[in-house]
């Protein structure tokens, strides 16, 4: 008896036997279950869903579908997670059969710099069967946003906090997050009158100037004054 399906699942079967001579059909009393397993997974249906934006420090999720070339879900892939760099954890991938959503895994991820991530996912086999061959998954690429800026990594640098009179000082300001991550500074090439980034001085007798950049991440306040 040769059977053909393109849907996966289970499958029951009453078998019959009839006997041509005395024509007395017999039935068998239990019903025969065929389960047809989905088939490798087809680069044209399996897709990622990352975050639409990560900061660091948090924990991001991202989507992987894994489907068949005839849109059968891969509900028990073995998957396994690759990346350039140690500096990102790996955390809980979950498996979203279990709620509703076969064919989905949501993986978690953590990291604590902004490093350009290449992540590579592969399925290694299906309902505890390897494959001869990994499948890769689409590459994913990840550029993680900085956090909050942190103010104990805004003054590195101190030694222009003593100036001269009749000499131009500056004063470096640093942006950057509690992870010491760069945080791109130049949105903040404003004048000291921004709502943004401002810097004022109570005395009129201390003359500064609008903030320029020096860098993606520090910015240059420019001081000067003739009275000590």
């Amino acid at each position: 008896v040769t059977y053909y399906t393109e849907k996966a699942g289970d499958f029951e079967m009453e078998v019959m036997i009839a006997s041509k001579r005395t024509k007395v059909v017999v039935r068998l009393k239990e019903l025969l279950t065929v389960t047809v397993q989905p088939n490798y997974p087809c680069r044209l249906h399996c897709k990622l869903k990352p975050p639409l934006a990560y900061r660091v420090g948090d924990e991001g999720v991202y989507v992987v579908e894994i489907f068949d070339q005839y849109l059968n879900p891969i509900q028990n892939a073995m998957l396994s997670l690759r990346t350039d760099t140690k500096c990102l954890q790996w955390r809980e991938t979950k498996n979203m059969a279990e709620h509703g959503d076969p064919g989905h895994y949501h993986i978690a991820f953590y990291t604590e710099k902004c490093y350009k991530y290449i992540f590579k996912s592969f399925v290694n086999g299906n309902c505890g069967i390897e494959y001869d061959e990994p499948f890769e998954l689409p590459v994913y690429i990840l550029t993680p946003l900085p956090g909050e800026l942190a103010v104990e990594y805004c003054f590195e640098d101190r030694q222009q906090l003593k100036g001269t009179v009749g000499v131009e000082g500056v004063i470096m300001v640093h942006k950057r997050d509690r992870f010491n991550n760069k945080i791109n500074a130049d949105v903040f090439n404003r004048t000291e009158d921004d709502r943004v980034f401002s810097i004022r001085c109570e005395s009129e007798d201390l003359t500064i100037k609008p903030a320029t950049t020096e860098d993606d991440s520090t910015f240059c306040i420019t001081y000067f004054t003739k009275i000590a």
